[in-house]
């Protein structure tokens, strides 16, 4: 029972060798003939129902117990040089038995060689019976750099919000001024991604105390996130200066493979946020050679977490471009990645790019709103509240096209308060189009209409684009009646619109043109 479920009869025999071969086989035979065990064809053996090893193994008295994980743990680490057993098993049995000191080694092993294969969940689990060891031992520098391996393993893992909590933790045992100034870079990387203006103070810090020369992966994780803060805020090309600066810190050489785990980490962020840079300033193309880039660059160096922010940020740009079924494939592509290293995150914002497609391509509405709900249960579980607000505006605005105006009046007006909450530029601006939608699909435009010009002081003096909520400002002047707003409206998108990449937004100005001309 303490070997667990299934165990091979070699195993058994390492730890009960005093027993004898013929004593163990005929207690097995014994045990089958009960249906206690069954035996499987590989030579191990399997409980017939979890619940019998859980009772024999509830039973032992917590001395024995221990005494039966030492036994275990010592007869099989002689199998693990062979490849016999592996070192996650010696880890439980060891930290099961109390033994902390062989505990922690063993399972700070396993957490690496999880690491290796981006098993992130089974890294973290073994990370976590590290932590157990470590605290127990009173070792302060060994919770401190377990916390920081666990945050580090999160963000490559697309899990931003868990690394923020180890991070945290990391820093409140962090004592060394460049050590510390390490760790805020690191967390200020995962707090940049709800919009926590914490990050911002510790970036201060740690650019106060890094050095470009010595530090070069810190300083541009710093200057990075120092970008993605100014994309947060609306100044996208400010965004670009600082991304591009980091970039040149950390940027491979041509032939140059054999990059240290943090540096592949920053370049991602990097190539990630220069998508996200781009987009925002409706230069698609560009933006999809930066996703392009994050996705092969995620195949190049084994991390899938990458290759799923790739797929989500060209699934994004298709839905900017209209080319809905081409936004449907990157979405699945990004969820079968996720699904793999089992990444809640990288789950979770796929269901943003399918429900835009699936709403204004297709407009299957009630397939988008299933998608957009479990997207928004996803992010509401893992506390991503930039997704979590992003699906509830876009929630409201399904619900209006699926004709279902009362409960997208209510979703809307939440979403709104919301996103008022949190206080992100283009969340604000988007919950404002959502019940401006709302108002115009329920034949009142002019309710709409001071929403969405609340929205276009939000962004007065920034260089956001935002065509979705410029094109709906059109759309709900021309449904009032205000056809001369509407047409000197037009004529300001059409101009913005001729000097991005946004074809899809050119066909709409034209469409637009037309209605305004035949009225």
């Amino acid at each position: 029972a303490v070997l667990g479920k299934t165990f091979p009869f070699e195993e058994l025999l390492a730890v009960s060798s005093d027993r004898g071969e013929d004593a163990l086989l005929d207690a097995l035979d014994e045990a089958v003939a009960a249906q206690l065990l069954a035996a499987e064809k590989d030579e191990s053996f399997v409980f017939t129902h979890d619940k019998i090893r859980e009772v024999l193994y509830e039973e032992l008295n917590p001395i024995r117990r221990r005494r039966y994980h030492r036994r275990a743990a010592e007869g099989l680490e002689p199998l693990l040089e062979r490849g016999e057993v592996s070192v996650e098993t010696l880890a439980h049995h060891f930290v099961e038995a109390g033994d902390h000191e062989r505990g922690l080694r063993y399972a700070r092993r396993a957490a690496e060689e999880a690491m290796r294969v981006y098993a992130f969940e089974e890294a973290h689990a073994a990370y976590g019976q590290a932590l157990e060891c470590a605290v127990a031992l009173d070792r302060r520098e060994e919770e401190l750099a377990i916390e920081e391996a666990m945050g580090e393993a999160c963000l490559i893992g697309g899990e931003m919000i868990t690394a923020s909590r180890h991070f945290k933790r990391a820093l409140e045992l962090a004592r060394e001024p460049e050590h510390r100034a390490r760790l805020q870079s690191s967390a200020a990387a995962s707090l940049v991604t709800v919009g926590d203006e914490r990050g911002l103070g510790y970036l201060r810090e740690a650019l106060s105390v890094l050095d470009p020369g010595r530090h070069p992966v810190e300083v541009a994780r710093a200057i990075a996130v120092e970008g993605r803060y100014h994309h947060l805020a609306g100044r996208h090309r400010r965004a670009l200066e600082r991304l591009e600066a980091a970039l040149r810190l950390v940027e491979p050489q041509p032939g140059e493979t054999d990059l240290e785990p943090a540096r592949k980490v920053t370049l991602t962020e990097i190539y990630a946020y220069l998508a996200g840079a781009n987009q925002h300033l409706a230069l698609f193309e560009d933006s999809d050679r930066w996703a392009r880039t994050v996705l092969e660059f995620g195949r190049a160096h084994d991390n899938p977490a990458a290759e799923a922010m790739g797929y989500e940020f060209l699934g994004e740009n298709a839905t900017n471009l209209g080319e809905w079924e081409e936004a449907l494939e990157h979405a699945h592509r990004a969820r079968e990645i996720a699904a793999r290293i089992h990444s809640l995150e990288r789950r979770a914002w796929s269901f943003l790019v399918s429900s835009l497609a699936l709403t204004l391509g297709r407009e299957d509405h009630e397939a988008a709103l299933r998608e957009c709900r479990v997207g928004l249960e996803l992010a509401e579980r893992i506390g991503e509240t930039r997704l979590a607000a992003l699906l509830g505006n876009l929630e409201g605005w399904i619900l209006a096209r699926a004709g279902r105006l009362d409960e997208a009046l209510e979703v809307a007006t939440h979403s709104l308060a919301r996103a008022d909450e949190l206080g992100i530029l283009f969340l604000r601006v988007e919950a404002r189009r959502s019940l401006a939608v709302v108002h115009r699909f329920s034949g009142e435009p002019e309710r709409g209409i001071p929403l969405l010009e609340e929205a276009m002081s939000l962004i007065e003096g920034r260089d956001s684009t935002l065509f979705w909520m410029r094109l709906e400002r059109i759309e709900c002047l021309r449904a009032a009646g205000r056809a001369e707003e509407a047409r000197a409206a037009l004529g300001g998108f059409r101009r913005m619109v001729e000097e991005s990449q946004g074809r899809h937004f050119r066909k709409e100005a034209e469409r637009l043109a037309g209605m305004l001309g035949s009225e």
